[in-house]
């Protein structure tokens, strides 16, 4: 059974966002940060174990993974392992209060 990959309509929005804010300087490399953050979900559906937990002080993040988007260091991709896959919760900047949108958005 392939494992499968849940994008939360939040992170579907953080991802498109981001790229409109990139696509102000370049459309190009927009379209490179979204196949960059795809190609991170792909990454993660075979290794969902690879990102450190984020939540640890946190109860509400506790099973909340991180993993940064490849070219892309300063946006992080949120998810959690699910049973037959990953769920992807946010794409964030890292200079954002990271745990205060997560926990409002949880």
């Amino acid at each position: 059974m392939n494992p499968q990959v849940i994008v939360r309509e939040q992170a579907t929005n953080d991802a498109l966002e981001i790229a409109a804010y990139i696509a102000a300087d370049s459309t190009d490399l927009a379209h490179r940060f979204l196949s960059a953050v795809q190609e991170c979900y792909g990454k993660l559906t075979e290794n969902p174990q690879i990102g450190p937990s984020v939540g640890r002080r946190h109860p509400k993040l506790r099973k909340l993974r991180k993993w940064p988007v490849q070219g892309f260091l300063k946006y992080i991709i949120f998810y959690e392992v699910i049973a037959d896959g990953i769920e992807i919760v946010a794409v964030l900047h890292g200079a954002r209060r990271i745990y205060r949108v997560l926990r409002e958005e949880r």
